[in-house]
């Protein structure tokens, strides 16, 4: 005997389909009862589980009719289902794996973010759990002083299961946002803002006078994590006189990233002398980054 079918559920009020089959003991062949046989269904923790207590193969058939599990409480709980026949006649019992039932919970997408001053980043907020759509989300501040946001409440339909708010570093802290609703289990996200950095994915580990290397620049977290920028970025480019950056083939001192973007265009680094090229990128709210690269007559 084994349960052919033993659906899965999670939350309070979820029901679980449940039918059995029959099978040979020995050489695990499905079997065919050649009468009507009434299993009886026990459950572990009925205040976690209930079900009917008890399940019929008819004579002849494969499987049994259908009965729903239906889930109480919080909890871990297993059913049973045992034959009441004579023992040369009972088939064997058996239980299910473990039923575990959790209280409906928000989840945002990460536990902790870096973020950079005047970066913005989408906080996820997942819903999981039965609800009817129209669910409003609350989300509370900690340090309102380091981080903004779009919102301060959001409402999540029935699909999909959730909803954002932008969120905009404005001075250097932590702020710890937690969101929660009713009926729902909260959770918590901890923002670190600092200075912003600027990426430079890519750079020529070396040059020969003349040659030129394809660069762009990124705006990023202060852990090195690609954020999109919520004001227009106007970076400046600092060369020594080795090297110079050209974009659209004329010689720039400055690039910008426009808001709501991440990526600089691309531009070339191009090496006018031999010796050491190297320049130093700065913007306003961003850390000083510096690159070199060796260069060869």
């Amino acid at each position: 005997m084994s349960f052919y079918n033993f659906g899965s559920g999670e939350y309070p009020g979820d029901s679980m389909r449940v039918e059995l089959v029959a099978y040979d003991s020995a050489t695990f062949v499905r079997g065919y009862p050649t009468e009507n046989v009434t299993f009886r269904l026990s459950v572990g923790d009925t205040s976690v589980v209930s079900i009917d207590s008890t399940l019929t193969i008819p004579a002849g058939a494969e499987t049994s009719a259908v009965a729903w599990a239906h889930l109480k409480g919080l909890g871990t709980a297993t059913v049973t289902v045992t034959d009441p026949r004579a023992a040369p006649y009972a088939y064997a019992p058996a239980t299910t794996p473990p039923v575990t039932v959790v209280a409906p919970y928000l989840a945002t997408q990460e536990s902790t973010v870096s973020l950079g001053i005047r970066l913005n980043w989408a906080l996820v907020v997942v819903v999981n759990g039965p609800y009817g759509g129209g669910l409003v989300v609350h989300l509370r501040q900690s340090n309102p002083a380091v981080l903004s946001l779009s919102d301060t409440a959001i409402t999540i339909g029935a699909y999909p299961n959730n909803g954002s708010v932008v969120t905009t570093g404005a001075a250097s802290g932590v702020d710890t946002v937690v969101v929660s609703a009713a009926g729902f289990k909260p959770d918590t996200t901890i923002i670190t803002v600092g200075p912003a950095t600027i990426g430079i994915p890519q750079w020529p580990t070396s040059m020969a006078v003349g040659d030129s290397f394809p660069l762009f620049l990124q705006t990023e977290a202060p852990d090195g994590t690609g954020r999109f920028t919520a004001d227009t970025a106007v970076l400046t480019l600092a060369p020594n006189s080795d090297i110079e950056f050209h974009l659209d083939g004329a010689v720039i001192s400055t690039l910008t990233i426009p808001a709501g973007q991440y990526m600089s265009p691309f531009f070339y680094v191009k090496a006018k002398a031999a010796g050491t090229g190297s320049v130093t990128i700065t913007a306003p709210n961003y850390t000083p980054v510096t690159q070199s690269v060796s260069i060869s007559p």
